[in-house]
Parts: C-alpha cells; sequence; structure tokens
C-alpha cells in the first residue's frame, strides 16, 4: 500500500493528542453547559473535532486563527447573550460583533414555478398536505379530534381517510327548507337601496320576530323554537289596545305587564319538559314534585298534590304563592322565628326549600347558628340542582313582585350569582373546575343533551346560552352582540351560521346607536362577519339566490361587489336571468361569470362575446390572441381576423397598440403592400411620387416593428433582446403566459414568412432610402433566404445605378 495513503488513513482515524500549552494546564473538570455552540467553535463550524486536530497538524493550521477567520465572516447566534458573555468563554473565543441584517430580495423562486416538474417537491409538495376539497372533504391522516377529546395513536400513518365534513347540525334536507322558508320572510320585508351602482338591499323598519315564531307550533320543543318565541316577546312591539288619551306613566305600565306576560308565558313553556321529568319520577317525593309545580307556576296542581299528601297546611300555603308583598313578608317572620329558635334544624330541606320560596327567597335563605354539630345546618341553597331556566323562574314568579319589570328581574337573577354567600356555599359543595356559577353563564342548550360535542367547541361553558344572552341584551342593548350571536351558543356545529344572521338582521332593527359611535361600528363589523360566513354556508349547500340575497346586506360596496361576483363565478352554471333581475344586478357582473363558464367549457368565442359584454375587454383580447387568432391565421382567414378584433374599444385595453392593433396593421398590410406596389407599376416610368414613398416608408416602420412584437405577444422566446421580455411581461396576463405552443409557433411563422415577402416589394421601391433594419432572427429559413436575396438584389441595383 502506499505509504502515503497509509499515513492519511492513520492520521485520520488516530488523531495524535496536541501537544499545546493549553493541554499542559492542570487538567480540570469537564464544564457541562446547556448553551448553544458559539461561533468559531469545532461544532458550530459543522466539523468533528478529530478533523480539526487533522488540519492543525497536516496544514500547520492554528486553531485560534480559524477561531478569528470564522468569527470575521459569520454573525453570532441568537441565543448567545453579547451583553453577558461568560468570562471563560470570552477568554478562549471571542465574540464577534453583531452585524445588520441582510436584506432579503423580494423576487421570489417559487412563484410562477408550480408546474415544474423537474422539482417534484416544488410541484407536487401541497398535494400530500392535509386539505381542503369541493364539498366539504377533508383528507387526512388519523382522526379528528377537538382539544378536549382522548386521542389514541393509529395503528398506520400510511392509512389517508376522506371525512366530508357538514355546515349544519341536523337533517340537511330539513335545514335547507326551513333557510329558505325563513329567506322568504326577509326578501318580503326588504327595499333597494343602490349604493355607487352597486346594488344592495335594506330591511323594512316593520319585519318582526313574530313571522319566524309563528312557523313554529305553539307547543314546538325545540330549541330554536324557544328563541323566536321569546325574542318575540322581548323586542317586539306590544298592541296595547288602549286609548290614545292615557299618559305616558300608564301606557308604560301597561306595557311592562303585557311584555312580563308575553314573557311569562313563553318561561312557562320552556320548563315545561323539566317539571313533567320531575312529575314522571315514581321515586320522587310529594314535596320534591311541589317544588318542582312551583318552578313552572302551576301552583293549581302544587295544592292538589300536597293535599293528596294529606298536607293541607302546606295546600294552603301554596295557594298564596307568589301573591301580595303581606304574605310574603308573614312568610318571612316567621322564617326568623324558625332560625331563631333553631327549628329549622328540625325540618326537611325540600320543605325548608318551599318555605323559602313562599317568602320570595328565589336564591339562598338563610340558616340557624350553633356550636353544637348535632344542630349546625347549612345556607339553604334554593336552586340548588336546577338548571337556569328554573332558577329564573323562581325569581320571575316569587323572588320579585308582579309590578317589576323583566329588567328587574334580570337584574335580581345576576345579582343573586353575586351573592357572597352562595358563593362560599358553592365552593364547599362543589369541585374546583365547576365553582363557576351555572347561571351566570350556562351551557350550551346542547352540551348536556350531547356530552360527545363538547369535544368539539373551544369550551361549552364559557359560550352561554343564546335564552339568557337575549334576556340580558333587552335589558343593556350595549350587551355583547357577538356572544349573543355565537353559532356555538346555538348550535354544536361552529359552522351554521342560520340562526346567528336571521337574529342580528331583526335585531339590527331594534338596536340604535349614533352613526359614528364605536357600538354602531362594531354592530356593523360584526352584521358584515356573520353575513360572509352566512353566505358561504348557503353557497355551500347549492342555495345561490338565498346566498346573493345574504350578501346584498353587505354594508362596504366594494366587498359586497366582490363578494357577489365571487359566488357568481363559482357558481355559473346554476345561474340563469331570474337570479339578475330578482336582485338587479348588473348585467356585467353576470356576463363575466358566464364568460368565465364558456372559456372553461372551451368555447372561446362565446367566452369573448361574454367579457366584452361584460366590459371586460382585457380579459376578452387575451382570449382571441390565446384561442382564436392562431386558427385564423393559418387558415389565412384575413377577413375573420379583421372581424375578430374590430369589437373592441382601444380605449378600454391598456396596451392596446402592442396587442390587438398588431393584429389590424397586420391585415392591413397584406392588402395594402400589394396594392402600392400595384399604383406604383403603373406610373409612368414605374417610378413612385413622394407620396408613395412616405406610405411605403410607413409600411416598412410597421412590418418592422410588427416582426419584432408579435414574437411575445404570441407567447415564444426567441431571446431578442430586452425589450422583447418586457414587452412580453406588460402584454401579458395568465391566458398569455404559455410555454411553447405548437399553433402559436406555426402562426407566428405563417404572419412573420408573410411580411417578409411582402417586404421584398416595399425594397424594390425604397432602393437607396434609408429605413429600420429588418430583424429576422426567429423567421423561418423560407422566409428568410429570400430577404437575404432582396437584399442582395437590392444592393445590385444600387451598383447598377452608380455606374
Amino acid at each position: 500500500m502506499d505509504p502515503q495513503r497509509m499515513g492519511q488513513m492513520q492520521s485520520s482515524l488516530f488523531a495524535p493528542q496536541r501537544s499545546s500549552s493549553v493541554n499542559r494546564a492542570p487538567s480540570k473538570q469537564p464544564r457541562i453547559s446547556s448553551r448553544p455552540p458559539r461561533s468559531g467553535t469545532p461544532s458550530a463550524l459543522g466539523k468533528h473535532p478529530r478533523e480539526i486536530a487533522i488540519l492543525e497538524e497536516e496544514d500547520g493550521m492554528d486553531m485560534g486563527a480559524v477561531h478569528r477567520r470564522h468569527a470575521s465572516v459569520e454573525r453570532p447566534s441568537f441565543a448567545i447573550s453579547l451583553t453577558s458573555p461568560d468570562p471563560a468563554d470570552q477568554q478562549l473565543i471571542p465574540q464577534p460583533p453583531a452585524r445588520k441584517f441582510v436584506k432579503i430580495a423580494k423576487e421570489s423562486l417559487v412563484e410562477g414555478n408550480e408546474s415544474l416538474y423537474r422539482d417534484a417537491g416544488l410541484a407536487f409538495g401541497r398535494s400530500f398536505r392535509v386539505g381542503w376539497g369541493p364539498g366539504g372533504m377533508l383528507l387526512h391522516l388519523g382522526q379528528i379530534c377537538g382539544p378536549y377529546d382522548e386521542v389514541i395513536p393509529p395503528d398506520s400513518f400510511s392509512l389517508v381517510h376522506l371525512t366530508v365534513i357538514t355546515s349544519t347540525s341536523q337533517d340537511e334536507a330539513k335545514e335547507r327548507d326551513r333557510s329558505t322558508e325563513h329567506l322568504k320572510i326577509f326578501f318580503d320585508h326588504i327595499e333597494p337601496k343602490p349604493e355607487h351602482g352597486i346594488p344592495k338591499v335594506q330591511i323594512t323598519p316593520g319585519l318582526t320576530f313574530q313571522p319566524f315564531a309563528a312557523l313554529f307550533h305553539q307547543d314546538e320543543p325545540s330549541f330554536e323554537a324557544s328563541v323566536w318565541k321569546l325574542a318575540t316577546a322581548l323586542f317586539d312591539i306590544i298592541d296595547l289596545e288602549v286609548m290614545e288619551r292615557g299618559n305616558a306613566k300608564q301606557i308604560g305600565w301597561i306595557d311592562n305587564l303585557r311584555r312580563r306576560a308575553a314573557v311569562g308565558d313563553w318561561l312557562q313553556a320552556a320548563v315545561v319538559p323539566a317539571v313533567e321529568q320531575v312529575m314522571l319520577n315514581g321515586s320522587a317525593t310529594p314535596i320534591e314534585k311541589v317544588f318542582a309545580l312551583l318552578n313552572g307556576n302551576q301552583v293549581e296542581r302544587a295544592c292538589q298534590v300536597a293535599v293528596e299528601a294529606g298536607d293541607l297546611h302546606l295546600a294552603t300555603l301554596l295557594a298564596q304563592a307568589g301573591g301580595d308583598k303581606r304574605f310574603r313578608d308573614d312568610m318571612v317572620d316567621q322564617w326568623n322565628i324558625w332560625v331563631k329558635q333553631q327549628a329549622d334544624v328540625f325540618i326537611d330541606d325540600d320543605y325548608k326549600r318551599v318555605y323559602a320560596l313562599l317568602a320570595g327567597n328565589a336564591s339562598t335563605a338563610r340558616s340557624s347558628k350553633s356550636n353544637d354539630p348535632a344542630l349546625k345546618v347549612g345556607l339553604v341553597d334554593v336552586r340548588k340542582d336546577l338548571d337556569w331556566k328554573r332558577a329564573f323562574a323562581l325569581h320571575f314568579w316569587y323572588g320579585c313582585s308582579l309590578e317589576d319589570s323583566v329588567h328587574t328581574v334580570v337584574e335580581r337573577f345576576d345579582e343573586a350569582e353575586a351573592d357572597p354567600e352562595l358563593a362560599a356555599v358553592r365552593g364547599r359543595l362543589m369541585s374546583s373546575i365547576d365553582k363557576e356559577s351555572p347561571f351566570a353563564n350556562p351551557s350550551p342548550w346542547y352540551v348536556a343533551a350531547q356530552t360527545q360535542n363538547r369535544g368539539h367547541t373551544p369550551h361549552p361553558r364559557q359560550r352561554g346560552d343564546t335564552l339568557l344572552h337575549l334576556l340580558r341584551l333587552s335589558c343593556d342593548k350595549s350587551y355583547s352582540l357577538s356572544q349573543t350571536l355565537d353559532p356555538l351558543c346555538v348550535t354544536p356545529n361552529a359552522l351554521d351560521y342560520r340562526l346567528s344572521w336571521e337574529l342580528y338582521t331583526v335585531l339590527s332593527t331594534r338596536l340604535s346607536f349614533p352613526e359614528d359611535s364605536p357600538e354602531q361600528a362594531e354592530l356593523v363589523r360584526l352584521g358584515d362577519l356573520i353575513a360572509v360566513s352566512y353566505a358561504m354556508q348557503l353557497e355551500f349547500g347549492m342555495q345561490i339566490d338565498e346566498a346573493i340575497l345574504v350578501l346584498l346586506h353587505l354594508s362596504d360596496p366594494i366587498s359586497r361587489a366582490a363578494a357577489i361576483q365571487g359566488v357568481l363565478m363559482r357558481n355559473a352554471e346554476m345561474m340563469d336571468d331570474h337570479v339578475q333581475y330578482t336582485f338587479d344586478l348588473p348585467e356585467e357582473w353576470c356576463a363575466a361569470a358566464k364568460g368565465a363558464l364558456s372559456k372553461y367549457m372551451g368555447d372561446s368565442v362565446g367566452a369573448m362575446q361574454l367579457y366584452i359584454k361584460a366590459n371586460e375587454q382585457k380579459f376578452a383580447c387575451d382570449i382571441a390572441i390565446a384561442d382564436l387568432v392562431p386558427d385564423y391565421v393559418i387558415r389565412e382567414d384575413s377577413e375573420r381576423l379583421k372581424e375578430l378584433f374590430e369589437v373592441f374599444n382601444p380605449e378600454k385595453i391598456d396596451d392596446w397598440p402592442v396587442r390587438g392593433k398588431l393584429f389590424l396593421d397586420y391585415v392591413a398590410l397584406l392588402s395594402n403592400i400589394p396594392r402600392l406596389v400595384r399604383q406604383i407599376a403603373e406610373e409612368p416610368g414605374s417610378r413612385a411620387t413622394n407620396k408613395q414613398l412616405e406610405r411605403a416608408d410607413r409600411m416598412m416602420t410597421q412590418v418592422t416593428n410588427l416582426l419584432r412584437l408579435l414574437p411575445p405577444v404570441l407567447g415564444t422566446n426567441h431571446n431578442h433582446n430586452h425589450h422583447h421580455q418586457n414587452a412580453s411581461q406588460a402584454s401579458g396576463g395568465s391566458l398569455l403566459t404559455m410555454a411553447h405552443n405548437k399553433r402559436h409557433k406555426a402562426a407566428l411563422d405563417e404572419m412573420m414568412g408573410r411580411l417578409v415577402n411582402l417586404v421584398g416589394g416595399l425594397q424594390t421601391i425604397l432602393v437607396g432610402r434609408p429605413r429600420a433594419k429588418l430583424d429576422l432572427r426567429g423567421v423561418e429559413a423560407g422566409a428568410r433566404l429570400k430577404a437575404v436575396q432582396t437584399a442582395m438584389y437590392e444592393k445590385f441595383c444600387q451598383s447598377t445605378d452608380a455606374l
């Protein structure tokens, strides 16, 4: 083996120990550090310490020089603190100075090269990521889960799943019918209000909640029916049926009673299912049934249950439940006597809840205090094990008087949640995670019924119940409307914005703020957000007319126009004249959508005509050049080529001189040059007049410009010069950014060949006159050869004239 080769292998495998002053120093324990490698160290240089030793030994490289040279060219890591360096490290490795950031070029190496199949990672990188498909399809690995779900890792990560995500929480057919039925009501209560030439609709003030509530049966137990009925009771104007001569105070008092009665009817129907569940429970005691019936304001049935149980004294008291203030005061005095005498210790808890309710205590009632453990009782929590609606019912019917307004009842209900004594009881009875009152911000209705949906919500308890939000909103119009209309307060599907948009649209006619106030700006912003989300949901369900109706409510004209045009573009195959006439949409919008569909279907002539009708002449010109020009040129159909570009308005196309005008000039030259040559030949002595020579000069200039500008316009690239490349960039929309196409190449060769052939006649006329030089690069060989022959003939003629 070669000794030199053996030495290299030996030095690479068994590096000798370096003899330096550092090695001769007393050995110390190695210091373990979690700091990242500093610039200039072997690790930062990307080399193994053994390789550094080899470099030092073979090349005589000093390690300190390596550190200094590397530090001079590399910026320190962001993980290194320059203000307080380690003194020990500072002695071994000097810190390089901080430098400015390097300016990154704005040009992207990826943009425009997504179809570069030579780079598979660039071309197919997005194809293998988790992503959405049409119709709500989601392609993914593993399983879809929420933040609260316990997920078991899949057995194989090579198995791909296809999941279809729906935008409704119930049956799609029923939801579709319901949304159509509700939108018909909105359509009957809108009036057109065009803004800056862009269509817009506005809800008339006469729209109320009652038409929507009337669509549900009186005993409909669904949550949506309950929402509409409560909104009707809270916000709709009540016909007081009083004479106009009544004073304002009396009218206000009557309105308060009527509205309280309407809310009471809704509340009584809302708590019926919970009350009947207790009544059907065979293990429930008579006093538990009595308390449940009081929740539903069914006092008569409660008295019957007490009589049947033999408790006539309780039945007598129940008959006066929710009565006048004198009865409540008497019950309060009796309760205080029991507490003072510590007689409440011997009363059953369920009886105490009923007695406290009769005394007007709808939340808590105090108990006697004693140091004797046998006589020690806790605070009476009247609302124990109740949902928020039954707890609110206790305040509505027993905690407040009949003259108190709904506003007062809501305030009393919220104040009870801030009761420190009740908070203390809740802190002792509940776990730390549930110490927040279930009545202050109750969970949505679907959480209790379908616990599996909890994994698909950010945190259901924080969403609240729309019914309670509506009650608070009726008392304070500055209450959070975004929280009230959150889709997850209404439905377990976060993509279902139907009820949110419908509630907002009617509520917006009831909530009025100053025009320039922050509240009004927030109201408009929220309305636009909900409208766009609901329109997307309707479009997802192929309800195109309904989606356009919703988008017509957007406040910003530019956003409204863009959104509606986007819907038309994506659903042009489902669009007919009915959509345009129903919503008074501009004809240009519909024509542009149909033009895009015609282009997609391959009908280039129809697409061009529709784009011209849509006043999008730039796109129409792109289509003509990209799809129609090559065929007409190859077939030598000059008349059709001329008619193709005569329909355009040059003022509406920015780059018309270097686009469509080129083809009109080409057609004109095909007839004008032979005609001029014939006219000169008919002159005496075949001598051209000055006017004819000027025409010949202009035609020669036109031919020269066409030979220079046609290649970039037809999408070919012969690397002529920078001007050609700039012209190609300036003239190109996406339709003209095409590869080297055979049809375009053949058309270009045909046009340039015919132009070069026509030049021969002009050159014989312009012998000896100065003119632009023809650029024959890219011209086919036959035409180029003929041009050379013509040029040689011209030189021959000049030579003979000189003799």
